[in-house]
């Protein structure tokens, strides 16, 4: 019998050096965070490019969970739902500390809250026929 259908897909969560987001604020991009360097653990410093003429608030990396802000793969269009920067501000080399943001978590995110119902329902169906 196979049951390989009850169990999760492997989604690999990843950040690569080439790697570009989006930084938005209340949904419209401010900056650009680039060239990730790995700091600790799940936590990365960031190059800041800022976009246009006005300038990035500088509470926006200040840590907290403020939903106002949000992190876009440049590439892909992902949405970051829970990176969030750490400290108060920017580092003295003028870089900014960020947990994430990493591809596919929205996408691992999603599965983990949808698989378990589709795969106890086929486990009744299964059980049922």
């Amino acid at each position: 019998m196979n049951t390989s259908w009850l169990f999760r897909p492997q989604i690999e969560m990843s950040i690569s050096e080439s790697d570009r987001w989006y930084v938005q604020l209340d949904g419209l991009p401010v900056a650009i965070i680039e060239n990730p360097t790995d700091a600790d653990m799940f936590w990365f410093t960031w190059d800041v490019v800022q976009l246009g003429e006005t300038p990035i608030p500088t509470d926006l990396w200040d840590y907290s969970t403020d939903s106002r802000r949000s992190f876009r793969h440049f590439e892909t269009d992902e949405l970051d739902p829970v990176a969030f920067p750490g400290g108060n501000g920017m580092l003295e080399s003028g870089r900014v500390l960020i947990r994430g943001p990493l591809r596919n978590r929205g996408r691992l995110l999603d599965e983990q809250n949808r698989a378990p119902k589709s795969r106890i329902r086929r486990l009744l169906q299964w059980i049922v026929s």
